[in-house]
């Protein structure tokens, strides 16, 4: 069973769609109108980019493509 949360729907540049949707544990941005497909990565990722952005102690040692 897939279990999808919609974030966000809506307009984009040149009359495209947009939407970025939780899809079990991945993260799915498309602002193409699925001419080039969408950008999927590991819901933990944002989960911990969040962290990392409510609690700007250093960043230094972390980077969003580490994951």
């Amino acid at each position: 069973m897939t279990r999808t949360t919609t974030v966000f729907e809506g307009d984009a540049q040149w009359s495209r769609t947009a939407f970025l949707r939780l899809e079990n544990d991945k993260v799915i941005f498309d602002c193409s109108d699925s001419e080039y497909g969408p950008i999927e990565f590991p819901l933990q990722q944002l989960k911990d980019a969040i962290r990392y952005h409510d609690e700007p102690e250093d960043f230094s040692d972390w980077h969003a493509t580490d994951n």
